[in-house]
């Protein structure tokens, strides 16, 4: 049976993946409201203090993740949903020696690019 117009089945391995830092890799779906990106990152992997108007809805699927959001530290592992409202500045750090896998749930659908900023918060 054909899906209705505007619905979509789409399968992970189809999506193509982007490198976005080095061991860290980035697969993004929009729709017309939200935005899903699955990150995987390598051991060690930190992704620097940035921020964006979207909220966020980070889902841990695997490894354990340390994030900092506005300052406050956040150790998340497979399992954990972090919440983050639009404008706060976070970063993320892999810890330990396990691939982290992480689906990210932003909305509205993103339309513009992350502002990094240049200091660690």
């Amino acid at each position: 049976m054909k899906l209705p117009e505007g619905a979509k089945c789409i399968r992970w391995a189809d999506v193509p993946a982007e490198e976005v830092f080095a061991g860290m890799q980035r697969q993004r779906v929009d729709a017309q409201q939200m935005t899903v990106v699955r990150y995987t990152y390598g051991p060690g992997v930190d992704f620097p203090t940035h921020s964006h108007p979207e909220e966020q809805v980070v889902l841990v699927l695997s490894g354990e993740i340390d994030f900092t959001v506005s300052g406050a530290p956040v150790a998340a592992t497979a399992g954990s949903v972090l919440v983050i409202p639009p404008g706060l500045a976070h970063s993320a750090r892999v810890r330990g020696k396990v691939t982290v896998d992480t689906l990210n749930v932003l909305s509205p659908r993103r339309t513009k690019d992350i502002v990094f900023h240049e200091s660690k918060q």
